[in-house]
């Protein structure tokens, strides 16, 4: 397989679908142990007797998380092609994305996304699958929901009593 670089509009996207909506916080498994700094640190909240470790996203770290994803996705662009040339480092900042994706397309994208990583070893152990693995079940239940809706507003056939008799 071929891996390519994710351009910063896509991230930007992935990012937004996870930022805090409503009634609803994104927050993935982690083992990080890094010390953050005061604006940061919220971000990771441990479980006070298994230790577990929760990432939460905001928008105080949404340059972080997108980083993450720049990151994971030149390890994928490695591990496919090992001695193609690397692209130049990018570091992430968070924008608002220019397009608004459907919740159909987002889950194309967080798809293609995980299916480039697999080839990233220990990429079902890293923070990134984690994340993915989060906002994808968040979108396929969002997706779920949204069908669930229009099945609500479906109105059912009304047959004359022309068809009535037919049957």
């Amino acid at each position: 397989m071929t891996a390519y670089k994710f351009g910063l509009e896509q991230i930007h996207t992935l990012v937004q679908a996870a930022l805090p909506g409503v009634g609803f916080t994104l927050s993935w498994p982690t083992a990080a142990t890094e010390r953050l700094d005061a604006e940061v640190a919220p971000s990771i909240l441990r479980h006070p007797v298994t230790g577990e470790g929760r990432r939460y996203l905001g928008y105080n770290t949404a340059d972080r998380v997108g980083q993450m994803l720049v990151n994971a996705n030149l390890h994928s662009m490695d591990a496919c092609n090992p001695n193609a040339p690397m692209p130049p480092a990018t570091v992430y900042q968070y924008q608002t994305p220019t397009k608004r994706s459907s919740v159909e397309g987002l889950l194309a994208l967080i798809c293609e996304y995980e299916e480039q990583c697999l080839h990233v070893p220990a990429w079902g152990e890293s923070e990134a699958y984690a994340f993915c693995r989060a906002l994808r079940t968040r979108i396929t239940k969002d997706l779920t929901d949204m069908l669930r809706v229009d099945a609500l507003f479906v109105k059912p056939e009304v047959q004359t009593s022309t068809e009535k008799e037919k049957n």
